[in-house]
């Protein structure tokens, strides 16, 4: 396998996170950068960032994850970001996000389960 660090560079994804204002502020630079398949967008640590922790439906937090998507759509970059429900995924993805990563795993287990054993008479 004399081509597998070349071919491995080839396939891999590179995902970048933005993940507060200066990440945004910086944005230019970002999207100049060769070799980023996305821009993930973390609206939690954005809402942390503006001093709003956890309020990821803020307009501040919209606002600037908005800003990003419209700039990377002109750029022809692929922007990801986390949902808390379909809700919100569909948001963003009327937003122009294509990469997006609904709800976690363990919450969704839990949830799950959790309705499961609800459902069970006792």
């Amino acid at each position: 396998m004399d081509d597998y660090t070349e071919r491995q560079n080839a396939e891999t994804t590179v995902i970048v996170h933005i993940e507060g204002e200066r990440g945004v502020e910086n944005l230019d630079d970002i999207l100049a950068v060769e070799g980023i398949d996305v821009l993930f967008l973390g609206p939690y640590d954005m809402s942390q960032s503006l001093g709003i922790s956890g309020q990821v439906r803020d307009q501040c937090v919209e606002d600037l994850m908005q800003e990003v998507c419209d700039r990377a759509t002109e750029e022809n970059k692929v922007v990801g970001t986390y949902a808390d429900d379909p809700e919100m995924a569909n948001q963003w993805v009327d937003a122009g996000a294509q990469y997006v990563a609904v709800h976690v795993d363990g919450a969704i287990l839990t949830h799950a389960f959790q309705d499961l054993v609800e459902s069970v008479d006792r």
